[in-house]
């Protein structure tokens, strides 16, 4: 019995432990910091327009990758394990977030 115990707790501890690798936290942050380096792009007026073009379509496609990353994001790393986070998970959130916040306000703007 005693093997079983400490086995389930070490699985514990190793999940407990992937949770807050830097590679996953950078991954999910990847697609909102590039939606967010194109529209610094665009409102500088930094891309031409035929650039301007291309990487408009680009960009579409990518908030609808970096949605699902964020909201995974959110519900992931936004769970209760202690009030200290590393400096990646919180720079992922902070990314994801307010990319959302954004989204969601260009949405309201659209629809009404």
């Amino acid at each position: 019995m005693e093997i079983e115990a400490t086995t389930i707790s070490c699985a514990t501890e190793r999940r407990a432990d992937l949770a807050y690798q830097p590679l996953p936290a950078v991954l999910l942050a990847a697609p909102g910091l590039l939606c967010w380096a194109i529209l610094a792009a665009a409102f500088l007026n930094a891309l031409s327009d035929s650039i301007f073009d291309s990487i408009a379509i680009f960009g579409l496609v990518l908030t609808i990758v970096a949605v699902p990353c964020a909201l995974f994001s959110l519900f992931h790393y936004l769970k209760p394990r202690g009030l200290r986070r590393r400096w990646y998970v919180v720079l992922n959130l902070v990314i994801n977030v307010s990319g959302l916040l954004f989204i969601s306000m260009v949405l309201t703007r659209v629809i009404h």
